[in-house]
Parts: structure tokens; sequence; C-alpha cells
């Protein structure tokens, strides 16, 4: 039983140091990769960062559509549209609930002539429909002033600014309080980032 037990302990010894110095090993590789490409030790530490201190953001399933690039031209543009789909339906999600929560204030806040609060719901509703007009138009100007194959990024790019731009402006006008928090868990801060770019209320 003895001769069992040295030959086993010796055989445990033996499979320890092997996986240290294959754990070793890798420490060593992904150490020495770094040392020889800084730049990417630097955009990994940068993308873990931001993921740690920036919340989810309410565009996710709309950057998760689009994240493997095509090779086909008419695919990327299919991908895109229905990604953009997904932010304009959050855009549309954040003004009627403002719009929501204005017409619930009209039913139980008293208001004076000066503060005219129906006329400005009206107004506000009416807003979207000129935002949309001018977005649309500016992108399309955008669109034939690309040229070329630059059209169709040039134009997304624009859509897609545009329109995240105005979500968080709804938001911070009027889905937050005056502390610069959510007013509804279900519409949360739409912190977001357009090619690099981070937009948020602290900008």
């Amino acid at each position: 039983m003895r001769i069992k037990y040295k030959h086993a302990a010796y055989i445990g010894k033996f499979l320890l140091k092997a996986i240290g110095y294959y754990a070793l090993l890798f420490v060593v590789m992904h150490l020495g990769m770094f040392a020889f490409y800084p730049s990417e030790l630097k955009s990994r530490m940068s993308d873990l960062a931001a993921s740690a201190i920036q919340p989810e953001s309410v565009y996710r399933e709309a950057d998760e559509l689009c994240r493997d690039p095509y090779t086909n031209r008419n695919d990327n543009i299919a991908c895109w549209k229905e990604s953009f789909k997904i932010i304009d339906e959050i855009n549309l999600k954040y003004f009627n609930k403002v719009v929501e929560n204005l017409q619930a204030s009209l039913m139980v806040e008293s208001f004076s002539k000066d503060d005219d609060k129906p006329a400005a719901l009206a107004a506000y509703k009416k807003s979207r429909d000129h935002f949309i007009k001018f977005r649309d138009e500016l992108c399309s100007s955008q669109y034939w002033l690309g040229g070329g194959t630059r059209r169709h990024s040039v134009h997304s790019n624009c859509m897609e600014v545009l329109t995240k731009q105005h979500t968080l402006y709804i938001w911070q006008s009027g889905l937050k309080d005056y502390q610069g928090n959510s007013v509804s868990d279900d519409f949360p801060e739409p912190a977001l980032r357009v090619h690099g770019t981070l937009f948020s209320s602290q900008n």
C-alpha cells in the first residue's frame, strides 16, 4: 500500500508541475504578445474599463445585429435597415412616454394662462414629425453629397447619429429628475456610442 501511495503522490506532483508549466507558458505568451503590440493591450484595457463603468446600452439589440461585417454591400445595407428600425422604434417609445407623462400631468395639476400646458403638449406632439422631416432631408443631402460607394455609409451614419441624439434629448428634457436620474426604470438614460464617440447627459 505504501508503494502505491508513493507512486500516486509522485504522479500527482508531476501533474501539478505540468499544469503549472503550461499555465506559466500561457501567461508569458500573452504578455509577450502585448509587449510587441502595446496598442492591442491599450485597446483591450479601454474596452474593459468602458464595459465596467458604462450602463448597458438601450441599443444593444441594434448594435449586436450588425456586429459581424458583411462582404456583400446589399447585405450590409439590409442589415443597417433592420438595425435602424430598432433605433427608430426606441426613439418613438421614449417620445410616447413623455407625451403620456405630460397628458397625465394635465389631469392632476392646475395651471395658469401663463403656463399654457395644453398648447405645449400639442406643440410637443408635432415636434417629432418636424424632427423626422429635418432628419430625413438632411441625411438625404448627405447621401448625394457623399458620392460613390460612400453614400450609404454616410447616410446611415447621419440617420443613426441624429436619431440617437434626439432620443437622448427626449430623455434629458422629459424622462429624468432634477438629480439626473431616470424617472422610470423602463426608460434608462440612452447613453450611447456612435463610431467610438460617447454621447450622454454629461456632454
